[in-house]
């Protein structure tokens, strides 16, 4: 066990110490944040309100008729992946759904007709 424990040792002390980097608290936010800005200006990096200018400017929107134009090649694009009804099989599903449409309006009309009648013989009229 000893020996496990030196070599571990031994190992730690091999490898290169690894540098910390300490911040010096700044008693003024202002001060600091002042500080931060000249230095990045002298090293000519950017400050973040100027990389967020930069970057809203490349996010700028297409104009409406670019915009208009992909919606329309999308929605083509997707029409085309579509698997369509052949002419008979179109046939067949339309007259189930216009057999099926006849059948409730007769029902429909039944019921109501039926209703009438029984509120007209409770009211007299």
């Amino acid at each position: 066990m000893a020996t496990k424990k030196k070599a571990k040792q031994k190992a730690k002390s091999a490898e290169p110490a690894k540098k910390t980097i300490t911040q010096v608290p700044e008693p003024d936010q202002k001060a600091a944040a002042k500080k931060n800005k000249a230095v990045k200006e002298e090293k000519g990096e950017k400050t973040s309100r100027e990389k967020a200018k930069k970057a809203a400017a490349k996010k700028k929107k297409p104009s409406i008729f670019k915009r208009f134009a992909d919606y329309v090649k999308g929605v083509i694009s997707e029409l085309k992946k579509v698997s369509w009804l052949s002419g008979e099989e179109l046939t067949k599903s339309t007259a189930v759904v216009a057999g099926c449409v006849a059948v409730l309006t007769i029902l429909v009309w039944l019921v109501d007709t039926g209703l009438g009648a029984m509120a007209a013989l409770l009211l007299g009229t």
